[in-house]
Order: C-alpha cells, then structure tokens, then sequence
C-alpha cells in the first residue's frame, strides 16, 4: 500500500514498487538535517524531477525524486566539518568557491549514513552545483531542477516547460541562464563550470 506524508501543499508518496524508497528513517535525516525552507527546497526539486522523468520517459522515475530530496543534505553542515572532510576525502576540490563543498559533503553524508553508494546518484549530488562536463542524464536533470524550480524567486517556467518537453536537448538553456546568472552577480567561476560550459554551450 502507497504511504502518504502530508507537508504543506506538499504529498511525498511512496509506492511499495520503488526501487528507491523514501522510508521514515530518510524522511527524517533530510528533514533534521534542513532548514524548513531547505527542506521544501529539495522536496520541490524533487517533485521537478520525478515529472521530467516521466515526460522524457526516463527509466525509474522514482530514482530522480529520491536524488532531487537528498541533494542539498550537506548544506548546513558545521563548516569546521565541512572543510575536514574536504580535506579528507575531495582534497582535489579543495580550490573550489566554498559554497560548492554542501555537494561534496552531502555526497559523503549519504554514503556513510545511509549507506546509498549509487555512483550515479553521488555524482549527480557532487556535481550539482558546479556542474561539469558529460554529466549523467540523473546529473543534468537534478542540476537543471536545482536551479530551476518553482520556489525559487525567479520565473523560471519558460525553463521548466522546456526541460519538461526534451532535458537532453534544452539541457543548454538551463545552462546558459546559470552562467549568464553568475556572470552578473560577479562570480569568479571555477574549473568544473567552465567544464560544463564548455560541453554544453
């Protein structure tokens, strides 16, 4: 039987045939490890990927919703912690701006909390912010929804019908609109954006 959680205008159901199954225990780590703004952050990224899944026919729909709830676990982290643990398992991204280290971490976090050792699913939480070259559709499809979902404080529907309609293909819009977004605020970029920009522009 389908379980139900109620939050906000929110319904996280869970289908006893998931691969991927939201259970209580990582309903809650997520949940105690967010903000509540946060944490409706990652529940609508979640809901974005799972209805771009489904409108591409992407294989296992479910394994995108769980991706889009666990991508940001890493983001309040003690930063103390945070630069501890890149020093000891992501030291070749130490260079990174330090807003990117949430990706790596939360990549770490689910590894060894949750024991959830998908490459797929680590890479695209790493990659998830920077973003890189010859992403995973997973990657591009958890960037793309990051960046773009309806609680962000942007219109951004033009970019969700359009990823809706073909990710692979309007993949580069998404892309360009983050790029064009850091330019204007001053961002000094980093190696694994320009990577991204790169392959994709």
């Amino acid at each position: 039987m389908d379980k139900v959680y109620d939050f906000y205008k929110y319904r996280l159901t869970i289908r006893d045939d998931n691969q991927f199954i939201i259970d209580d225990r990582i309903f809650k780590y997520v949940y105690d490890n967010l903000t509540i703004k946060r944490f409706m952050h990652s529940l609508s990224v979640a809901n974005l990927m799972y209805d771009i899944a489904i409108l591409n026919n992407l294989e296992n729909p479910a394994k995108f919703f769980f991706v889009g709830f666990l991508h940001d676990v890493g983001k309040y982290l003690n930063k103390k912690r945070s630069t501890d643990l890149m020093k000891l398992y992501f030291k070749d991204y130490l260079d990174l701006p330090t807003y990117a280290y949430h990706a790596f971490v939360g990549s770490y976090m689910i590894s060894t909390d949750l024991n959830i050792k998908d490459k797929e699913i680590n890479d695209a939480i790493i990659y998830h912010t920077t973003g890189n070259s010859n992403l995973s559709v997973l990657g591009i499809v958890l960037f793309a929804a990051d960046k773009i979902e309806p609680l962000r404080p942007y219109d951004s529907k033009r970019l969700i019908k359009l990823m809706k309609k073909d990710c692979i293909k309007n993949f580069k819009y998404v892309v360009k609109e983050a790029k064009d977004f850091l330019d204007k605020k001053g961002d000094e970029g980093n190696y694994l954006s320009d990577n991204l920009y790169k392959f994709y522009l």
